[in-house]
């Protein structure tokens, strides 16, 4: 399109052009305030009411995209973005069949059916995730996360140091501000440390604190779930991206490594009490004979048994074994396999999400989950090893989550499945900074050229 049809365009048509970046912008948003509050971030909405912040930004962020494409002044203002890739196309038809295999299963319409076809609901919406990473562009895409991963650290190392207390206030429903979940939060606090060493705007002395505080709050805690989730995400992105493989900065950040290591355990011995909980955690990861490692066996070996009941619970309940029991149904309280699982009525989730989703939608639909995370796990790998840097940092993310979710309940909750859109959306990204103005001038050119065959045909 030509400048001069450009101008000649009503205003009306920039104002919804404005309000659909407006809400790619806030489709960004939701998972962000998931990822710089944790739990507690997710669980931030209106007093008394099951509305949070995080998916009203998600959902009035796609109505704000679906008003502005209404409107066809504002879509010839717009330039042609390259096409979704397939994989993630493909993972959200998967989700989207998962999402009406749950609801038409469901046992009635209630606030837990609601809550556990959430997930599907963001893996459908993988693809606009994708395409509002997009319109950012991989720089500000990764400084609107480091921002969030910052605002992360500020609370969550305070709070592990002990130094800030949690507090009930009414805007935040179900848990208290500033209480850490050992393993969603440990995991994001490897991302952190990630993310700021990767940040070569920042100086690197602040970059060498902050990473020693994000390390040291990581060991503190003593999660063994969280610590084996963040330290595989380090191992992804670290083999990735190959830090000390750099023939004349290598051997520098190998030292600088090596010389922080010291300080770091001094740091955690003095904060902690005897025994340390981050020797704790690691004991937990080394078989022994200690009461310690012997306690984490065991809880390892009730879910075993709990997951074995309820597998098996499911298939003697005939389709249920295809189908699942529906979203909204309890099978971990039926079944009787929440005995296993601390025995609180108000668990319902298997600790593991392979294991929670075939009870809710069976065979069929845990089939088709693994076809879309295959699909776009293997994009993400793809991409990942072609472009690194954001790439490998979703990528690294999301298998991360994964690792996590094994044996805890992230993927069901509001903070894991909107982080997981979020890591797939980053790590599928293409090398090319689509906010660049360069790149854009290019699509411009291109837009512009079958117009102006149009006008000399005409």
């Amino acid at each position: 399109m030509s400048e001069k049809s450009v101008a000649s365009l009503p205003r009306s048509g920039s104002r919804l052009l404005d309000l659909h970046h407006i809400g790619l912008r806030m489709i960004v948003i939701g998972p962000l305030i998931a990822v710089a509050g944790g739990r507690w971030g997710s669980y931030l909405g209106l007093p008394g009411v099951p509305i949070y912040f995080s998916d009203l930004s998600v959902f009035l962020g796609v109505l704000f995209v679906l008003l502005s494409r209404l409107d066809t002044r504002s879509a010839a203002l717009r330039m042609s973005p390259p096409p979704i890739p397939r994989a993630l196309l493909v993972g959200s038809f998967c989700a989207g069949a998962i999402f009406l295999i749950g609801a038409l299963r469901s046992p009635g319409f209630s606030i837990f059916a609601i809550r556990d076809s959430l997930p599907f609901v963001y893996f459908l919406l993988i693809p606009v995730f994708y395409r509002a990473i997009e319109s950012l562009g991989r720089e500000r895409a990764f400084r609107w996360l480091r921002n969030a991963l910052l605002l992360h650290l500020l609370w969550f190392a305070p709070a592990v140091f002990k130094i800030l207390p949690s507090v009930t206030i009414p805007l935040i429903g179900g848990t208290a501000a500033f209480q850490p979940r050992g393993d969603f939060d440990l995991l994001i606090g490897g991302l952190t440390v990630v993310v700021i060493a990767m940040d070569r705007r920042m100086p690197s002395l602040l970059r060498g604190a902050l990473c020693l505080v994000g390390s040291a709050a990581i060991l503190f805690n003593g999660s063994r779930a969280g610590l084996i989730s963040a330290v595989v995400l380090i191992a992804v992105v670290a083999l990735l991206e190959r830090p000390f493989s750099d023939a004349k900065k290598g051997p520098i950040r190998l030292a600088v490594t090596a010389l922080a290591a010291a300080p770091l355990l001094l740091i955690v011995v003095a904060v902690t009490s005897a025994p340390p909980e981050w020797a704790v955690a690691l004991q937990k990861l080394v078989p022994n004979s200690s009461s310690v490692y012997q306690s984490g066996q065991n809880t390892w070996t009730a879910r075993l048994d709990a997951w074995a009941l309820l597998i098996n619970y499911s298939i003697d309940h005939g389709s249920t074994a295809w189908l699942g029991f529906g979203f909204g149904a309890n099978p971990v309280l039926n079944s009787g396999a929440v005995r296993y699982l601390s025995g609180d009525p108000s668990v319902r989730a298997a600790h593991d999400n392979w294991v929670t989703w075939f009870a809710m939608v069976g065979l069929v639909g845990l089939c088709l989950a693994i076809v879309a995370f295959a699909g776009w796990l293997g994009l993400a790998i793809r991409r990942a090893i072609k472009y690194r840097g954001l790439n490998s940092i979703g990528l690294g993310l999301a298998i991360g989550l994964l690792s996590a979710a094994s044996a805890g309940v992230i993927l069901e909750s509001p903070f894991g499945y909107m982080t997981m859109a979020l890591a797939i959306a980053l790590a599928s990204q293409r090398g090319i900074d689509q906010a660049d103005p360069r790149t854009q001038a290019q699509v411009s050119r291109s837009n512009a050229l079958p117009q102006r065959v149009a006008e000399s045909n005409g």
